[in-house]
């Protein structure tokens, strides 16, 4: 009987919870986070319209669309109480010192835009979302940084799947032939992922999610749209022993050890390259495959929510196994939502395998020359004359006026003489999905894959074109 009755009273709780108005939930965030030593609470814990309380913005229908509460000396933990507020678009409550984990039914909010909850002292946060919730979940909260005493907060947004597995877990060092080239030789790319742990790995989960979406995100752009059916693609799943990677000073002991250590000022991280490589020549060989190519190109998506963070990066090694000599290239892309396809464009479509280089403008003082001739990927030149740079061809060409193809200063941000052949394109703005490659680069790329597709074939300006235009 008292089991009944304490079932019936957790019941009725949870109803109370749900049910509860948005000045009931207002409240009790307001206790919650000692609200009386707040610097700024006029209004509140009155019987004024909750639209005329401190931070609270309320649409034409009197519904909560904004809590603005930034910098205003919140402590405590965030109540579980954001059901309240089904029309809320923004929750700004950065730079107090809120502490413990963010609320699930932050997670739960079907109208959020907006969730800025940096430099506060958060504890570690998994938030389970079904899977088609965790792109706009992970977009909408930016988290990082924390005050310095709590760098070790990380905040994850898992797919609910995680929970249960009902089809179990990828094993570890498990390679997966996610496509198989259909024409060709085959040109092997390999897909990875740092930071994910065993419960990470439940089929069609949280890994699944960011692996296959990087997997498809490098054939969403031309050329490798046009050139798809020339790829071997393989998705290598590598489970860490902590969940994370490693950021500020504060290390996790991930598989391949990805430490970012100053992620909000510089493009620059530390990982162990020869266990990428051995983890792709495993793979290969469990499927049958001897032959390791002399270069692997691999796509690392790395497990941290960045928004706040500094984005995409891109590293080549060498690496000496037995009497053998390989290139290792990797691109590096967080799980972060916001430009997530189009920075995998920028860092492996164009670095990581294109081997092109930024198409930055100038730093302010830049002052470092190239000496004509010096050695630069096949997007960029030390030559400015129009009729003798590399792409002068598309200049000429016609066919190619609405790309406004020309001779523009600007390429790899140091150097006062070096040149582009557009205004803009992917690689000179990462992380914006409204830009592409401009026509020099698809040649560049389509000329790699070709070669390494067919042995002993030759590239053809004309027959470039056709493919391209059509």
């Amino acid at each position: 009987m008292r089991r009944i009755l304490v079932v019936i009273l957790m019941l009725c709780q949870g109803f109370s919870i749900a049910a509860q108005t948005p000045r009931e939930a207002l409240k009790q965030l307001y206790k919650a986070t000692n609200g009386k030593h707040w610097h700024r609470h006029e209004g509140w814990m009155t019987r004024k319209p909750i639209g005329e309380w401190e931070g609270i913005t309320c649409n034409d229908k009197g519904e909560i669309v904004k809590i603005e509460l930034a910098e205003n000396n919140l402590q405590g933990k965030l109540p579980d109480i954001f059901d309240a507020f089904p029309s809320l678009e923004q929750l700004l409550l950065r730079s107090n010192s809120i502490k413990g984990e963010l609320p699930p039914s932050l997670a739960r909010l079907e109208k959020i835009r907006r969730i800025d909850v940096r430099g506060n002292r958060l504890s570690t946060t998994t938030l389970h979302v079904p899977r088609e919730s965790i792109d706009k979940v992970a977009r909408s909260i930016i988290c990082y940084p924390q005050q310095e005493s709590h760098y070790d907060f990380r905040l994850f947004v898992d797919c609910e799947i995680d929970k249960i597995a009902p089809q179990g877990y990828h094993p570890d060092g498990y390679c997966r032939i996610y496509q198989k080239a259909t024409e060709g030789a085959g040109v092997d790319i390999f897909i990875v992922g740092d930071g994910y742990d065993k419960a990470e790995y439940a089929v069609g989960g949280t890994a699944d999610y960011w692996l296959e979406r990087a997997a498809e995100a490098i054939f969403e752009i031309e050329p490798y749209k046009k050139l798809r059916s020339l790829f071997n693609v393989y998705i290598v799943y590598a489970h860490s022993p902590e969940r994370g990677v490693g950021l500020f000073d504060n290390e996790r002991a991930s598989r391949f050890g990805y430490w970012q250590r100053k992620p909000t000022q510089m493009s620059n991280a530390g990982f162990n390259r020869q266990e990428v490589f051995d983890l792709c020549k495993q793979g290969l060989e469990s499927i049958g495959r001897k032959d390791i190519p002399t270069t692997l190109y691999v796509e690392m998506v790395v497990n941290c929510t960045s928004t706040g963070l500094y984005r995409g990066m891109m590293y080549s090694r060498r690496i000496y196994e037995g009497n053998g000599e390989y290139m290792l290239r990797v691109a590096l892309n967080p799980t972060n939502p916001t430009g997530f396809n189009s920075l995998i464009w920028h860092e492996f479509g164009g670095h990581c395998f294109g081997e092109m280089r930024d198409e930055y403008v100038p730093r302010k003082g830049a002052s470092e020359r190239l000496f004509k001739g010096d050695k630069l990927s096949a997007n960029l030149d030390t030559e400015s004359d129009p009729k003798l740079v590399k792409w002068a061809r598309f200049i000429e060409d016609p066919r190619y006026a609405h790309e406004n193809i020309g001779v523009y200063r600007g390429g790899g941000a140091r150097y006062t003489n070096v040149y582009r052949a557009t205004e803009t394109s992917i690689l000179r703005q990462g992380g914006n999905s409204k830009l592409r490659f401009n026509a020099p680069s698809r040649a560049e790329i389509y000329r790699k894959t070709m070669e390494m597709a067919y042995p002993g074939w030759k590239f053809d300006y004309e027959e470039f074109v056709k493919f391209d235009l059509k």
